[in-house]
């Protein structure tokens, strides 16, 4: 299939008309199938360049909202195959001296897809922050008057009660002290 960009598409520009339509049909088809967008340009004979889609994408607003929607959709592709890829069994034929090693290859697939997962579909892959901003101011002469309030209503009698049991307990005479005998 030969195709060429109005005003020029690099690898593309001489090649033939390009339909941009057809073009980006069928690579917004293959991207929600996990391909990047320099996987499906090299598909093209010859290929074409990422600056002929670039200039696409800022050319047409339109199209640029279906590449996002369709990078959304390749994350939560790429976040399913997470769950299907720790589900998959250690082999039976595996030497079990090589367990571990295809355990931590299956850790590592799992990683990668979880990083460009949440990096593709934010909303549903991605960590969530939850930030509260809401805002109430405290008068700080109102809740010193009021600590005010509350020492002396409370503090004072307890400090009598105090007093009188330390003055009581000093008056008392031990039933047994420890001189007599």
């Amino acid at each position: 299939m030969k195709k060429k960009s109005e005003g020029g598409g690099g690898a593309a520009a001489g090649a033939g008309v390009v339909d941009s339509a057809a073009i980006w049909r069928i690579i917004l088809d293959k991207i929600p199938e996990g391909l990047s967008l320099a996987e499906c340009l090299a598909r093209f004979s010859p290929p074409l360049t990422m600056a002929w889609a670039s200039r696409c994408l800022r050319e047409s607003p339109a199209l640029a909202e279906s590449y996002r929607v369709a990078l959304e959709v390749c994350g939560d592709t790429i976040g399913a195959s997470v769950v299907a890829i720790a589900s998959e069994p250690v082999p039976d034929d595996l030497d079990p001296s090589l367990v571990s090693a295809w355990l931590g290859s299956q850790k590592l697939r799992v990683d990668a897809r979880k990083w460009a997962a949440s990096k593709l579909s934010r909303s549903r892959w991605g960590e969530h922050v939850a930030v509260d901003v809401g805002y109430s101011a405290i008068s700080i002469t109102s809740a010193l008057a009021e600590a005010r309030a509350r020492v002396a209503g409370v503090a004072a009698p307890r400090l009598v009660q105090v007093r009188d049991r330390v003055a009581h307990v000093i008056d008392m005479e031990p039933a047994g002290s420890i001189g007599s005998s």
